[in-house]
């Protein structure tokens, strides 16, 4: 009885050891993954009207990166369905415009992920897919 009781209680500390070892492990686990933070508070999608040639865009693309603020600017494909514009700071639509070159018109300038979509139905409606 005496030895039974002696291996009930060697297997009950093995089991709480290996328990508060898991534990442990776990909470230095959950500790160590990296925090998601977001780098860019400010996402902007931008449709501009008189891009004429890749030229303009290339152009736009690096005077706009060079900006005090800007940390992404590109634009999705050519001919450009949008420009993805990211910041930390919030950049208004006329401090925008009063970077491009005045022969450009934004017609679409929201911020936030959602209006990807507003961008690219503006994109289709003044650039209809060609007919086969």
């Amino acid at each position: 009885m005496k030895r039974l009781f002696t291996l009930a209680f060697a297997f009950f500390i093995l089991f709480a050891n290996q328990l508060s070892a898991q534990y442990k492990l776990e909470v230095l686990k959950k500790n160590t993954e990296p925090q998601v933070t977001t780098q860019y508070l400010h996402q902007y999608y931008i449709y501009i009207s008189g891009i004429t040639s890749r030229q303009d865009v290339i152009a736009l693309e690096s005077t706009l990166q060079k900006k005090s603020g800007v940390a992404y600017f590109l634009g999705n494909r050519y001919p450009v369905r949008y420009f993805l514009l990211k910041s930390e700071n919030d950049i208004s639509k006329a401090t925008f415009i009063s970077w491009i070159d005045p022969k450009l018109t934004v017609e679409y300038y929201e911020e936030g992920e959602n209006s990807k979509e507003g961008a690219m139905l503006l994109y289709n409606k003044y650039n209809p897919p060609l007919k086969r």
